[in-house]
């Protein structure tokens, strides 16, 4: 082994990072010594939304096609796919699926207009923006800052009365 280091060294590249053209991203694990596991064919394809060059209505379509996929609040969708026997099979449909998705945002027959882009199920919410009228007055803060508060009363807690069956009282019984 320690004969072959030299050769290697020969054949080394530098790292060059992947062009703006080349953004998907297709990630599997692989098991070390068992081959048949299922999480081994697991692919999931990750990619910016932003790169695909949609524009208006096709990428509301394409929005509204992937659904709670997709992650606005970094402009990314996840996919996964699991139901082949290989990882490469898996990423063949992952693939198609996505070429699927893009032409069928491309069709110009149905836009789906009345349908709202809800992201509410992927727990993103915009924060709501009240009108400044809301907000109150420095005095009446000052005025609830020294208001004292109301004690509570100190009620001690009711002990259970109810007898338990121990061994005298199931006699007497």
């Amino acid at each position: 082994m320690y004969i072959e280091f030299p050769t290697l060294a020969q054949h080394a590249s530098p790292f060059k990072p992947p062009s703006e053209n080349r953004f998907l991203r297709f990630e599997r694990s692989v098991t070390i010594g068992d081959k048949n596991l299922s999480e081994d064919r697991k692919v999931l394809l990750r990619l910016q939304v932003s790169k695909l060059g949609l524009k208006g209505a096709e990428l509301r379509k394409f929005l509204l096609l992937v659904g709670d996929r997709y992650n606005p609040e970094i402009d990314e969708l996840k996919m996964s796919e699991n139901r082949e026997s290989s990882s490469l099979m898996n990423k063949k449909v992952l693939g198609d699926t996505l070429i699927a998705l893009i032409t069928e945002a491309k069709k110009t027959d149905d836009q789906f207009a009345d349908v709202p882009l809800d992201f509410s199920s992927r727990g993103y919410k915009p924060a709501p923006v009240f009108p400044t009228s809301w907000l109150p007055k420095l005095k009446e803060k000052r005025e609830v800052k020294e208001k004292p508060r109301a004690k509570k009363e100190h009620k001690p807690k009711k002990k259970n009365k109810s007898k338990r069956r121990t061994p005298k009282n199931i006699s007497s019984q």
